[in-house]
């Protein structure tokens, strides 16, 4: 099933139970407009990736390849990201280098999820931290809406790229109020008034389902339970409005009913508010409910890449073979 070309077939994809059995179902929101009351294309008031031209033109079939065609604007689901043959080592103890990502290269689509699955120490997380410019790669690029990650600020503006980290605890100070850390990125931005922050902070965490009350708002981090302040950092996030989240193992420090909610939670706001989102995770039954596409990475390499129904259930490469195969209730393919 090939969802890239279309985001209204992306859409009837996640909404229809028989295609992908393993994922949880998906709606498109919004409403149908009515024929008489729009002019443009029909998909354009509840598509992702719309452009001024969508709401005054309707689109015409082009070919797109393989013998389909396609009636949109953007050509299909067009691209968001894009990183190019990155590199990064650290420098051990012993004076000797760890390749931690080594000549990566993929793409990010508009409102899909990419998945990058690996044990621990396969470098997804620095993959993660380079895609989201905090840490500059030693070679390569990473472009966003084209242009340049390091040069283009996306972290530090709406409608760029926000990362979530592993841990709740680190990512938000103790000393902060709930207040202070959600608003934190407005205020170093100069983004909006006092009065606009406000509002802003209680709309992010009515988004993740925290109180907005002014006794929450001044509760300080350190009182919080992990989920609640895994959340809080979704609610910095999601403050900014990203056109890209980076999920760097957001649940790996939760117990297990906190994480369902938790993920539950975030893929509930990718799909209503269209968002694309890098998950990156070591549990390949999770990614395989949640993500459109899957990337294996191991010793710095990504191996394998796919739709993540062929690379969890026919994996092509020994690796993921060896990954899938440990995971009960997975069941690989090898023909």
């Amino acid at each position: 099933m090939c969802i890239r070309d279309s985001p209204y077939t992306r859409g009837l994809v996640h909404s229809t139970p028989d295609i992908f059995v393993y994922k949880d179902l998906w709606g498109i929101p919004g409403d149908v407009p009515a024929g008489n009351e729009f002019k443009g294309c029909p998909f354009s008031p509840r598509c992702t990736q719309k452009i001024d031209i969508c709401s005054k033109a309707s689109p015409v079939l082009m070919p797109v390849g393989g013998g389909r065609e396609i009636a949109c604007h953007r050509g299909g689901i067009a691209g968001l990201l894009e990183a190019k043959n990155l590199n990064f080592s650290y420098r051990l103890p012993d004076g000797e280098y760890l390749q931690a990502v080594d000549n990566v290269s993929l793409e990010v689509r508009e409102g899909e999820v990419l998945a990058i699955v690996g044990q621990t120490g396969s470098g997804k997380s620095t993959l993660a931290h380079i895609l989201a410019n905090v840490i500059r790669p030693e070679s390569g690029e990473v472009l966003f809406m084209d242009g340049n990650v390091s040069g283009g600020n996306y972290g530090n503006r709406f409608n760029g790229i926000q990362i979530v980290f592993q841990d709740p605890f680190s990512s938000t100070s103790n000393r902060f109020t709930v207040l202070d850390a959600v608003k934190e990125p407005l205020y170093i931005n100069k983004i909006g008034s006092n009065g606009d922050r406000l509002q802003m902070v209680k709309n992010a965490l009515e988004l993740v389902r925290l109180p907005n009350t002014d006794n929450f708002l001044q509760k300080y981090c350190g009182e919080l339970s992990g989920g609640q302040r895994q959340r809080v950092a979704l609610a910095r996030a999601m403050v900014m409005e990203p056109k890209l989240l980076i999920a760097d193992e957001i649940t790996s420090a939760l117990d297990v009913s906190t994480s369902a909610n938790v993920l539950r939670l975030l893929k509930g706001l990718q799909n209503r508010r269209g968002f694309a989102m890098i998950y990156i995770s070591h549990d390949l039954s999770l990614t395989l409910k949640i993500a459109d596409r899957i990337a294996v990475m191991d010793s710095g390499k990504i191996v394998e890449t796919g739709n993540s129904h062929d690379v969890m259930l026919s994996p092509s490469d020994e690796y993921t073979k060896r990954l899938v195969g440990s995971r009960i209730g997975l069941c690989c393919h090898t023909h």
